[in-house]
């Protein structure tokens, strides 16, 4: 749809043409990114405005065919508003910022035998996903004859200033990971806690070495000063290198005491870190222990001293909470763009990695969490992950070898453990059926060495006038007499008193399962 405006018409909402080549199509698969498709004139230069992407309403001038023999013209079809694009020539538009590829419904090929060669040429790459976008043949609509005078160069300057290639490759490398590990089941609350934060500290502007500092701490509540200077300055450094896919580790240790010198004397926690690492890349010395144990952030500065990819991290025998920083990090020197993975053939989990990225260097935050879970027959629990309010995908986990010991504990005391119809919670149910409903949930911080789950009953709404004060101290004294504690809960959206009781999952048997559901029983029968 147009607008008609005294000077020029007003692009308002609709389906643009944009033009590439086959090659220009691969490369924007593999960077999650419409490359630059701007040619500077019509002599025959194939130079670009570099991160100008143009569009088309209705027919494509000559200018803008740049195809050649073995590089045919590929036309994309994106579904864009007035917001996204400026226009300053009749017919054709400039979008404000990097096109990501997930807005792209469908890329048209000419002829059949040209789409089949470029399936067969691009398609195989590890890093270039096979089913983001829908690949078609269709006629492409040319002008016959170009407007006197139209060029791309009266589009003029881009209002707003486009972000980037490189850093947005990067950013959206690191953020994959964030949200690839999000579907794993690992470290949930950590790497809400990394989106939330984003790149927020006292610097104006954002910076890597922020961005790698504030994730350590989430990861490492109790890291020093010298944890946080080590990974913040090594991250900053090494992904100057990004470009080079390698550095000369003598020189990158160099340039480390020559920044940490800048800003102060080198502490001797630090000037320990270097010593030990320069020994280890002179062969001098064997691979330090990378246990989560200790100093994690220095453990994860040595992890990516040494290997810049998740195979090599991996062949480190790093601890959990080292390996994921290591590879927080190796996803970002990797970018988007080298990047294999379901991740990137998933268009909602791929626009979600986007959007965290594209909104740090804005200085704004998002919010990745777990929502709603609910289990079925056999305990395979399903969770909703939710960025920003909108869920983005549903992950689904095999049942924990202790739920399966809890459903044992459960039989032996001639009761079961099922999933409620209605909200998809697990229940402890008696074999002759009762009126209490006592879940059972996973503990918030429960960690899979030592697993914790949480039984719980609701026992009242809580409103301003309930449970008044003779009824809490009735409640209270119950609480002592069971051994069972009291809170507040929201269920389904009211907020309700419950008793609940947690339990270590290691040291459960049958007659302390059967003496905490009786409590929870009783406690509730009591109100």
């Amino acid at each position: 749809m147009m607008q008609a405006g005294k000077e020029r018409d007003l692009f308002d909402k609709g389906t643009l043409l944009v033009p590439l080549r086959a090659t220009e199509l691969a490369r924007s698969l593999a960077s999650a990114y419409v490359v630059s498709n701007t040619p500077v004139g019509h002599d025959g230069d194939d130079k670009t405005h570099e991160g100008v992407t143009i569009g088309f309403r209705t027919h494509l001038p000559r200018w803008a065919d740049r195809s050649s023999e073995g590089d045919p013209l590929v036309v994309l079809k994106v579904e864009a508003t007035g917001e996204e694009v400026e226009t300053n020539v009749p017919g054709c538009v400039r979008f404000k910022s990097p096109l990501r590829i997930t807005g792209v419904s469908c890329a048209s090929f000419e002829t059949k035998d040209l789409m089949q060669d470029f399936v067969a040429t691009y398609l195989s790459f590890p890093d270039i996903p096979e089913n983001l976008v829908k690949l078609e043949v269709s006629e492409i609509p040319r002008l016959e004859k170009d407007a006197a005078g139209e060029s791309v160069l009266e589009l003029g300057t881009p209002s707003l200033e486009a972000l980037s290639r490189d850093t947005m490759d990067g950013l959206a490398g690191w953020c994959r990971v964030l949200v690839e590990n999000m579907n794993k089941g690992e470290f949930d609350q950590e790497i809400s806690g990394i989106v939330s934060r984003g790149c927020k500290g006292p610097e104006v502007t954002w910076s890597w070495k922020r961005l790698a500092e504030n994730a350590l701490e989430e990861l490492d509540s109790d890291a020093k000063q010298a944890d946080k200077v080590i990974w913040g300055e090594l991250v900053s450094l090494l992904l100057k290198h990004r470009s080079e896919r390698g550095f000369d580790r003598r020189a990158v240790l160099q340039q480390l005491e020559m920044e940490l010198s800048r800003e102060g004397e080198i502490d001797e926690n630090t000037s320990r870190w270097i010593s030990v690492s320069r020994d280890i890349a002179a062969a001098r010395r064997d691979m330090a222990p990378l246990s989560d144990e200790g100093s994690v952030g220095q453990r994860a500065a040595l992890a990516i001293f040494v290997a810049q990819d998740p195979r090599g991290i991996d062949g480190l025998g790093a601890g959990r909470r080292v390996a994921f920083l290591a590879k927080l990090f190796a996803g970002a020197f990797q970018g988007i763009s080298r990047a294999a993975g379901e991740l990137k053939n998933d268009p909602a989990q791929l626009d979600a990695a986007l959007e965290i990225a594209e909104r740090i260097p804005a200085g704004q935050t998002s919010e990745l969490e777990i929502g709603s879970r609910s289990y079925d027959s056999d305990l395979r629990s399903s969770d909703d992950i939710i960025l920003n309010g909108s869920v983005i995908g549903r992950r689904v986990s095999e049942p924990t070898p202790y739920r399966i010991m809890l459903r044992a504990r459960a039989m032996e005391t001639n009761q079961k453990i099922l999933p409620e119809r209605e909200t998809g919670r697990l229940r402890i149910v008696s074999r002759d059926g009762d009126k209490v409903k006592i879940y059972l949930e996973d503990e918030p911080g429960s960690i899979l060495s030592n697993p914790l789950v949480r039984f719980w009953t609701p026992l009242q709404k809580v409103t301003a006038r309930s449970p008044s004060a003779k009824k809490l101290k009735e409640i209270l004294a119950e609480s002592w007499r069971t051994g069972c504690a009291v809170g507040i809960y929201e269920v389904d959206g009211t907020q309700m008193l419950c008793c609940y009781v947690v339990i270590l999952t290691n040291t459960l048997d049958r007659e302390e399962f059967e003496h905490h559901v009786a409590s929870l029983r009783s406690f509730a029968e009591a109100f």
